[in-house]
């Protein structure tokens, strides 16, 4: 009900006014941001305590703006906590939207690089000794130096870095709500007070970009070593007086597998999940293509701290079963949430084959592109 400013008694209701200027009573301006959902009130327009704690992605409308001209709210301190958590919402929601679309382009990429990797490298050789092992950025550098073939794959290496990069902008510690959760634990921290009623961890923190990101990461590096090895393998015939000159130990690679597995599982992300167990198995399907073409004496499928006498056939067997085993698990998950892993099934078969006959079968791109559309779709109006 409209009213002259002479019949407000300031008393019983006192007046606010935004930047914007228009004059608004307390009364009605706390119905408009509704905040008795989010205080509870004593006598008059004054607030006792908190409804309940802040919750994450708990505004249901727009940012509140002035009922009359829509302009901003935000010098008002008494709706502080609303408008702050509309802000970090919309923050989320853009972080999504943003962090989704480099995906989308970077899987894209992939598949076009991926295309060219087998016209690229007829005429290319790789005549020097390589050792790959340690971490992925370790072997991407020893990559690198063999000038021949970062020089026909330039793309490829190109788009490495790239990747690299996303992985790191999509971090947790990258997240709006995880950057905020640093600032008030560290004001906290000085103050020496207990934090309370704060939300746990996984459920401010979006893992869906960056669980997708360390996948595509490690599927990107298992195409370009196992592009480098056939490479590689096809001009050792022209050393080998000379003895091996190739020597792999993806172990580190595995390891990265495994976290992708359980950060996965706690995202509730059964599709990442089953790619970590079977990027797992075709990273050992990888080391024991290299092992097989080589002697026993020259096979480096384990650790520098495993015995030397240790019989290589019982280390390859045993990284044959713990492959399948990750597959296993793979087909199970798919079996379990066949709409959320339709792109993984047909990867399983191929991996399988791997461990098997000892070589890397390339997966075809067309499935992977019918992700990308499904996915773009799907994000087409995230964040409105």
């Amino acid at each position: 009900m409209l009213e002259s400013y002479g019949d407000i008694d300031l008393d019983i209701d006192p007046i606010i006014v935004p930047n914007c200027g228009h004059v608004i009573t307390v009364s009605s301006l706390d119905g408009f941001m509704d905040m008795t959902k989010y205080y509870t009130f004593g006598e008059g327009n004054e607030t006792t305590s908190v409804v309940n704690a802040s919750i994450a992605f708990s505004a249901e409308k727009d940012m509140k703006t002035c009922p009359s001209c829509r302009a901003g709210l935000r010098n008002i301190q008494r709706y502080s906590r609303i408008i702050r958590r509309a802000v970090l919402d919309e923050s989320s929601k853009r972080f999504i939207v943003w962090s989704s679309h480099g995906y989308l382009l970077h899987e894209a990429e992939f598949v076009r690089v991926q295309e060219s990797f087998l016209d690229a490298t007829i005429e290319v050789s790789v005549q020097s000794p390589v050792q790959l092992k340690g971490s992925s950025l370790s072997q991407f550098n020893t990559i690198n130096h063999c000038q021949m073939f970062s020089k026909i794959l330039k793309a490829a290496m190109s788009l490495r870095r790239k990747i690299a990069r996303h992985v790191e902008n999509v971090r947790k510690e990258e997240q709006p709500y995880h950057r905020v959760r640093t600032l008030v634990e560290d004001a906290l921290r000085r103050k020496k007070v207990a934090p309370a009623n704060m939300p746990q961890e996984m459920q401010t923190v979006q893992m869906t970009q960056s669980v997708r990101a360390a996948a595509l990461m490690l599927r990107f590096d298992l195409a370009l070593l196992g592009k480098f090895i056939t490479v590689k393998q096809n001009t050792k015939q022209a050393m080998a007086a000379t003895g091996p000159k190739l020597t792999v130990n993806f172990t580190v690679n595995r390891d990265d597998c495994l976290k992708l597995v359980d950060v996965a599982q706690q995202a509730k992300m059964p599709a990442q999940q089953a790619e970590g167990h079977i990027l797992f198995a075709r990273y050992l399907a990888l080391e024991l293509s290299v092992a097989h073409s080589m002697s026993e004496d020259a096979a480096n499928l384990a650790d520098d701290n495993i015995v030397d006498s240790a019989p290589v056939e019982q280390i390859r067997e045993q990284s044959r079963q713990d492959g399948h085993q990750h597959l296993s698990e793979a087909r199970r998950l798919c079996e379990a949430f066949p709409g959320q892993c339709k792109g993984q099934v047909s990867e399983i078969e191929p991996a399988e084959q791997a461990l098997r006959g000892f070589f890397v079968s390339e997966v075809t791109n067309e499935e992977r592109q019918a992700i990308l559309r499904a996915m773009a779709s799907e994000f087409r109006g995230t964040g409105h």
